[in-house]
This record gives structure tokens, C-alpha cells and sequence, in this order.
């Protein structure tokens, strides 16, 4: 995805570096109702191609469709420029407008192009999605509201296309048998699971007694909790307890 970014901003460079060639040398337009009829087929149709690619990508999460998509859009915008350009000329006889025209979608293709630079990076950096970190961290306190658990924490999250991995701990009543608590943390899965309807979700829970000290004196050293400033916990809120 960060390579199809760079060939958008590469695009939006060539685009930018043509129009202000034409605006120093302005181009001989020739035969231009031809040109508009066949530059407008080939736009519709890559229009549609690279919606439905978007679309597809956004559906499944795959940042490489998208980025596919938005890279076939640059030349739907490309061509737009071309086509916005030559209809100003032949109405005004300005030939100065095509490459303005040109100028605008250039710039245009460039913010879209660092847009996929910029989320490809993110991922690469193994960055949580903060929607994904709130979603969590609001089911979770949910079931603590409602006395499914006690408390959690050490909560971690990561997402590739569709597929969600959370590792997580569940505080229970220390009294609980091992089938209650199992039964309380299955629960708790399934509601997650739940939360993300069009997603795989790949949960693990540890379970650990509401009385944490005694388990753990002093908590899990050397161990960060990794959503606790990307998705703070809601101030109403006690779910992430502190370990």
C-alpha cells in the first residue's frame, strides 16, 4: 500500500510538472472533440473500477485494495484535468486554462497519494487503530458494569484486514470455580465477537482473580499496558484496573 502511495504522489508530480510546462509553453490543441469523447470512456470506466476496489478494500479492511483503488482514481482525476482543461478552452478560447485545470487535480491526487503514505506507515508501525482500541475497551467496561467481570487489564489489540487479535486479562471473583470463571471470560468473548460483526476475531483472555495482589504482588513488572493513553478508559468507567 505505501508503494501504490508513492506511484499517486508520483502521478501527482508528473501531472503537476506537465501543467506548468504548459503554462510556460502553451500546447497546440488539435482534434479536441475526439479526445474528449475518448478520455470520458476510459474515465468512467476506470471511475467505476476503482470504486468498486475502494469499496471492497473498506468492506474487507485490505489497506491494499484501497490502495489500488485510489491509485486507478488518480488517473480518473487525471484525466478529469485533461478533459476540465480542453471543454474551458474550446468555450473561452483561453488556452492558459488547461493547465491550471491541471495544476488543481495535481494537487488533489497529491493529498490522496500522502494520505495512503501515511496510513501504510501506520500500519507498518504496528500503530492500534484508536476506533478499534475505544471499541474494545467500551465492551469490556460494559461487562464489568453489568458484573461479568470485575476489572481487566493488559489489554492488547491488532488488526490485519478483517482479522482482529485481542489478548486480554479478566479479573474475577477469586471464589469462582474454574468452570464459572471460564464460563464468565466465554461470555465476555462472545460479546466482543459480537462488537465486530464483519470481522474474525481471534480472542485470548487470561483470567485472574479480582484480588490481583495476591496473585500478582506487584503487578506485572516490565509489562506496559499498550491501549491505556491510545483508548482511555471512559471516566465513568472502571474497567482498566491498575496492575
Amino acid at each position: 500500500a505505501g508503494f501504490e502511495g508513492a506511484l499517486v504522489l508520483a502521478a501527482a508530480a508528473a501531472v503537476i510538472w506537465s501543467a506548468v510546462d504548459g503554462l510556460l509553453r502553451p500546447p497546440e490543441l488539435r482534434r479536441l472533440h475526439v479526445g474528449l469523447g475518448m478520455a470520458a470512456a476510459l474515465a468512467a470506466i476506470n471511475l467505476g473500477l476503482g470504486l468498486a476496489l475502494i469499496r471492497v478494500g473498506k468492506k474487507h479492511n485490505a489497506l491494499i485494495l484501497t490502495a489500488n483503488g485510489h491509485h486507478v482514481l488518480s488517473d480518473v482525476w487525471t484525466t478529469g484535468a485533461a478533459i476540465l482543461g480542453v471543454a474551458l478552452v474550446l468555450v473561452t478560447n483561453a488556452a492558459w486554462l488547461d493547465p491550471v485545470a491541471a495544476l488543481v487535480i495535481g494537487a488533489l491526487i497529491m493529498v490522496s497519494g500522502a494520505a495512503l503514505v501515511r496510513t501504510s506507515f501506520r500500519g507498518l508501525m504496528d500503530r492500534v487503530d484508536p476506533a478499534l482500541g475505544r471499541d474494545l475497551i467500551e465492551e469490556l467496561d460494559r461487562a464489568v458494569r453489568e458484573g461479568r467481570i470485575t476489572a481487566f487489564h493488559q489489554l492488547r489489540c491488532r488488526r490485519l484486514n478483517d482479522e482482529i487479535w485481542i489478548d486480554v486479562h479478566l479479573l474475577v471473583p477469586g471464589e469462582l470455580t474454574t468452570f464459572e470463571a471460564h464460563h464468565a471470560a466465554t461470555g465476555v468473548e462472545e460479546s466482543v465477537r459480537r462488537r465486530f460483526p464483519a470481522d474474525r476475531v481471534h480472542m485470548t483472555s487470561h483470567i485472574e482473580p479480582a484480588e490481583h495482589e495476591v496473585g500478582h504482588p506487584g503487578g506485572h513488572p516490565g509489562v506496559s499496558e499498550p491501549l491505556r493513553s491510545d483508548a482511555p478508559v471512559p471516566p465513568a468507567a472502571s474497567g482498566d484496573a491498575p496492575s
